[in-house]
């Protein structure tokens, strides 16, 4: 017993040592290792591409002062280029990690725009799926639903739009407009064919919302963002019952913003 014992901590000790050799020649390889170049991936949601690979290459350029190809990695700071990268409104999650060969990879996620939005300011953004305001586009023009109106809010890539529910997971009804726009947006974007119908968004001075179709000669008056899945499930609803029988072209306005009916006005 006592022999096994004295051999098991032999062997222990045995392979602590071991691994203490192997980590301190791996921690010295490196030390010594030139980097050969980036190696980058782009995610692109649903076709939408803000970035390309030459503008995170330039951009990591610019960082370090020159090419990363052919530096020690040692000199090379993963942590400044993975913050850097972060820091383009474009950019939802940038992932940078080095490997065993030399290469640095750097993985992009770009956010994905749900609406676009016309202020009283002159000013064109989108909102991104996350609740982000991101600048247009001189290199990509995404195909999502304009918004305009009585939009005061300024452009301001920083602010956070998706609500914080309060304690019974409510939101609250003093949310912003830029923050009702986000709501409207990602509940059309749940639903293709709403998401396709609705060409344009009107914001009336009361903060009330109207939808302009693409198909039919009528106007939606939805009123504030209360109940939003809601007021889209009843207007899939008329559309998939109501129209099918009447035809497109049968009623000026459709008014869904009370709750558990549609009123129709007739052209």
């Amino acid at each position: 017993m006592r022999f096994r014992k004295i051999f098991n901590l032999s062997l222990w000790l045995l392979f602590m040592a071991a691994f203490f050799v192997l980590a301190g020649f791996v921690g010295t390889e490196k030390h010594k290792l030139v980097c050969q170049g980036l190696v980058i991936s782009l995610e692109q949601t649903d076709g939408h591409g803000f970035l390309s690979r030459e503008e995170i290459s330039t951009t990591i350029a610019q960082l370090l002062g020159d090419s990363v190809r052919g530096r020690p990695m040692k000199e090379i700071s993963i942590r400044m280029i993975r913050e850097r990268l972060q820091e383009n409104h474009y950019v939802s999650k940038a992932i940078v990690f080095a490997t065993v060969d030399g290469f640095i990879h750097v993985e992009i996620s770009q956010r994905t725009p749900v609406i676009r939005v016309h202020n009283l300011h002159g000013e064109q953004f989108y909102i991104s799926g996350d609740g982000r305001m991101i600048p247009i586009s001189g290199r990509y023009t995404a195909r999502v639903i304009p918004v305009n109106g009585m939009i005061s809010e300024r452009f301001d890539p920083s602010r956070d739009l998706v609500p914080v529910p309060d304690e019974q997971g409510e939101i609250d009804g003093r949310i912003t407009t830029l923050q009702k726009i986000f709501l409207l947006a990602i509940n059309l974007q749940k639903d293709p064919f709403l998401n396709a119908q609705v060409e344009q968004v009107y914001v009336g001075g009361q903060g009330d919302f109207e939808l302009i179709p693409l198909l039919g000669n009528h106007r939606i008056l939805m009123g504030n963002a209360d109940d939003i899945p809601g007021k889209l499930a009843r207007l899939k609803t008329f559309y998939l019952e109501a129209m099918n029988r009447k035809g497109w072209d049968a009623y000026k306005t459709v008014n869904i913003q009370f709750r558990n009916q549609v009123i129709c006005s007739n052209n």
